[in-house]
């Protein structure tokens, strides 16, 4: 909303193949008799148990890739993140309102049910202060800074589009996120600060691939669209809450990376774009004066740059 304060932010498991080592079940010596077939049978289960685990271990530690018919797996992926945030509003003639920029750290964490089709959680905690340079509701140029503090999270279901055993792996996803942050726009000499509460349901579809380099590295990268649901904002304009409704427009994202063991490290893009909100009018108390005071959001969009870096363990 424009006024003084505004602003805008595998290793896989394979299967383990028993194998029977050989070694000598039966035979014949001076005064003894050929073992019965019970005795043979535990013979060989212990020269199974004794030689199988060794080897079917250091099988699947070869191979990065489940198979097919393996049940599915959990991998799970716990991470910091460093983002550039910027953010943008425009009048109805297109000319810039406002901006506002700066740094945000967060803690991400992504769960994943692997198999032919799993689901993938994200979840995302943000925080930061950045730079605001705008204009108060009379036109005056204001500078001031802004404390951001966010949540985003994100549910997809997801079918596995290529053979699960192969060096590559192509997925489709589609789901619902949730992000919802508040922003307080500090006051200056010349102009009042203010707080807004955003929340975002949208819906989200998009393509992926996995590629094995080899058996310790994995290259992954996706990239989709948020789609517009609902979109509530509260702004709070010298102690007096109006609810917006911007518009979202569809939103890009993507993301690639490595996975090294259990080491990843991926560089990402993420957006919001809002079209115009409708206007809203609140009722502002001025000592016994009373007035109508009409607010909006106007045309906003932010784009975030980051990386995040992190740990990756299969469950």
């Amino acid at each position: 909303m424009t006024t003084p304060g505004d602003s805008k932010a595998a290793s896989s498991r394979a299967f383990r193949k028993k194998r029977i080592a050989p070694g000598t079940v039966g035979g014949t010596c001076r005064g003894a008799t050929f073992p019965s077939v019970a005795s043979r049978v535990a013979t060989i289960v212990a020269f199974a148990v004794l030689f199988d685990g060794p080897l079917a271990f250091a099988q699947s530690e070869t191979n990065l890739v489940a198979s097919p018919t393996h049940r599915p797996t959990l991998a799970f992926n716990v991470g910091a993140q460093v983002r550039q945030f910027k953010w943008e509003e425009f009048d109805e003639d297109g000319a810039k309102l406002l901006k506002q920029d700066g740094p945000l750290y967060g803690l991400m964490a992504r769960g994943e049910v692997l198999g032919r089709v799993g689901l993938v959680g994200k979840g995302l905690l943000y925080f930061g202060n950045v730079d605001y340079d705008g204009h108060t509701m009379n036109g005056t140029p204001a500078k001031t800074d802004g404390d951001y503090v966010g949540l985003d999270f994100s549910g997809d279901l997801q079918a596995r589009l290529g053979p699960l055993d192969g060096i590559l792996s192509p997925r489709a996803f589609c789901g619902l996120g949730l992000e919802t942050f508040n922003r307080d726009l500090k006051s200056t000499a010349t102009a009042t600060g203010y707080k807004e509460e955003w929340v975002n349901l949208h819906g989200r579809a998009g393509i992926g691939c996995d590629a094995s380099l080899s058996p310790d590295l994995k290259a992954f990268g996706e990239i989709g669209w948020k789609l517009p649901i609902a979109t509530s904002e509260i702004v709070d304009p010298g102690g007096l809450d109006a609810t917006l409704r911007p518009k979202q427009k569809v939103s890009p994202f993507i993301e690639a990376g490595l996975q090294y063991r259990y080491f990843f490290v991926s560089a990402f893009y993420d957006s919001l774009k809002f079209d115009k909100s409708d206007t809203e009018s609140i009722v502002v108390y001025s000592g016994r004066s009373l007035g109508i005071l009409d607010v909006w959001q106007p045309e906003s969009k932010s784009d975030v740059y980051g990386v995040n870096v992190g740990l990756a363990f299969r469950l």
